[in-house]
């Protein structure tokens, strides 16, 4: 009977709703910019109709609101992302598919979704902004399991980080933060990630993840802000609350200001 008790009191000690992280950036190349990162949402839901979660970007006014993969996978319904993104129309969006939007074989519904809300979809592209008078150019790339062999998956982002002005501001989306070795090679400035789930469970100032997809344990990447030469890489913890309970390791929604 202990242990049970045991095992309630860690869970609800270690759980947390909904947090907003903040990271902060400074660049000569941008006036301001505001950035919504949401990744790993898995099909949860945040209120019947996200409402809970759509107060809260709102909330923020962001400039660009970008997702980094697994928004949808194959356990769960789309209707949580549609209804994520129906609160969101009129906002700048830019979408990549990480590796559970691929199992779901709904790629024509998916992409007929971010169609009808005017998501930008960056499949091995580019495409450039004018936001706030600062030209910024947005890259992403499919997840690796995309692509026949870890090798094409590296070419194609050579082939991205040659693509950009250097002279500008360049954020890349990518699902997996396990590639840092390739991103180290790269010129973006921002480089944004998710896939680890925060490592899933936390045990605070001593372990920032236990396990994550393909790092396996204790994995180096799991969530937060990480210097690289030159660039800056944020791993978002993810929102999905529906899967593997999450022990002092809440679902978040990432807001990143560049020269605010």
């Amino acid at each position: 009977m202990w242990i049970i008790c045991f095992i309630v009191f860690v869970f609800f000690i270690g759980y947390s709703p909904l947090v907003v992280r903040r990271y902060h950036m400074i660049s000569s190349k941008v006036n301001h910019l505001r950035i919504i990162l949401i990744s790993d949402l898995h099909g949860s839901f945040y209120g019947k109709k996200q409402e809970k979660l759509i107060c809260k970007i709102k909330r923020e006014n962001p400039d660009v609101i970008l997702f980094a993969g697994d928004m949808i996978d194959e356990k769960h319904d789309i209707k949580s992302f549609e209804l994520l993104l129906e609160g969101l129309d009129g906002y700048l969006c830019y979408f990549i598919f990480g590796n559970h939007e691929m199992r779901t074989h709904r790629y024509r519904e998916i992409l007929d979704l971010l169609k009808k809300y005017s998501v930008h979809l960056l499949k091995e592209t580019y495409q450039e902004k004018r936001i706030n008078d600062s030209h910024i150019i947005f890259s992403g790339i499919d997840d690796c399991h995309a692509f026949v062999a870890v090798e094409d998956y590296q070419k194609t982002l050579g082939y991205l980080d040659n693509c950009i002005d250097y002279d500008r501001f360049s954020i890349l989306l990518s699902h997996r933060p396990y590639f840092i070795e390739d991103y180290v090679k790269t010129h973006f400035d921002l480089i944004v990630c998710g896939h680890s789930h925060g490592g899933q469970w936390r045990i605070p100032f001593i372990l920032n993840g236990v396990y994550a997809p393909y790092e396996k344990f204790f994995p180096k990447y799991a969530g937060g802000k990480y210097e690289l030469d030159g660039s800056t890489m944020i791993v978002s913890r993810g929102m999905a609350k529906n899967m593997i309970p999450r022990f002092f390791n809440p679902p978040e929604l990432v807001v990143i200001h560049i020269n605010e």
